[in-house]
């Protein structure tokens, strides 16, 4: 099965995944495993998929080398991360834990699903599979998105035990100062990192830079400039790893004007230069 739109891949080959998240696009795979295993380089650890395992591959993760078992099968949904990023942020208005539960599969993108979570994974896949092969006029790609909002939905559902039981206090709606953290990592990461001066960010969301670090640390434990580090280093390792662009292309599209400079932000971040970045994922 390979069906494909503008912005969403549904398909059982798992090469046209690894080729579709090794390429030059942003993609967010959802992808479970129907039979046997496979061992998958993520971001430069190994990872075990076995049947009924879920993986989360999110756009700022790179998918390396592979080995898979004879039977090896799996379906995987894989949504651009323009698209993924409209179906995420109306999934984390309502979820008090949003933050929390995005760490957590950044962390731990394989989860174990039971057969009832399966069955639903399942039936998400096989509805987007019967919209993806009619006519794509605009009510049906909007029917693909909300399947696909429905479908994060129910893995974020599917977390609630695996980041423990909720507290009174966290079963509240985001607060008003958790949503001004969205909206800020929503701001953040449609600039890809290009804006890096927290007062920026700050002026466009009508608060003080003060505020606004503050805020971030108290509902992420990190501050806002971290936030933009980090950001702006996965879209780094993206050009580097999967373009051609040079060292010096990838500086200006990250918001660089000076080459030096960008060398050395790199190394204070990765602890490697550009260069070393770029060779160690070829060898």
């Amino acid at each position: 099965m390979n069906l494909k739109s503008s912005d969403i891949l549904l398909t059982d080959n798992i090469d046209e995944v690894v080729s579709l998240v090794s390429g030059p696009d942003n993609y967010v795979i959802l992808l479970y495993c129907t039979s046997g295993r496979i061992t998958v380089d993520l971001n430069g650890q190994e990872v075990a998929v076995r049947k009924n395992d879920f993986l989360v591959c999110g756009y700022s993760m790179l998918m390396g080398d592979y080995m898979r078992s004879s039977d090896f099968g799996c379906m995987a949904i894989c949504v651009s991360a323009r698209s993924f990023e409209q179906v995420a942020i109306e999934c984390f208005r309502g979820e008090p834990r949003w933050l929390e539960k995005q760490r957590y599969i950044k962390e731990n993108p394989v989860f174990q699903l039971n057969d009832f979570q399966l069955n639903l994974m399942q039936s998400y896949a096989s509805l987007i599979a019967v919209y993806l092969q009619g006519v794509q006029d605009g009510y049906r790609q909007t029917i693909i998105r909300h399947l696909t909002q429905a479908a994060t939905l129910e893995i974020l559902s599917f977390l609630d035990t695996a980041v423990g039981e909720n507290t009174p206090e966290e079963n509240l709606p985001v607060s008003k100062s958790g949503l001004l953290v969205l909206r800020f990592l929503e701001m953040l990461r449609k600039n890809f990192g290009q804006k890096k001066d927290v007062n920026w960010y700050a002026e466009q969301l009508c608060v003080t830079p003060k505020y606004l670090s503050r805020v971030c640390k108290q509902h992420s434990g990190r501050t806002a400039s971290a936030w933009i580090d980090e950001v702006t280093i996965e879209e780094v390792r993206r050009l580097l790893l999967r373009t051609d662009m040079s060292i010096k292309e990838v500086a200006f599209a990250c918001g660089f004007s000076n080459v030096s400079f960008f060398c050395q932000y790199v190394k204070h971040h990765t602890g490697k230069t550009p260069s070393q970045l770029r060779k160690n994922n070829a060898e």
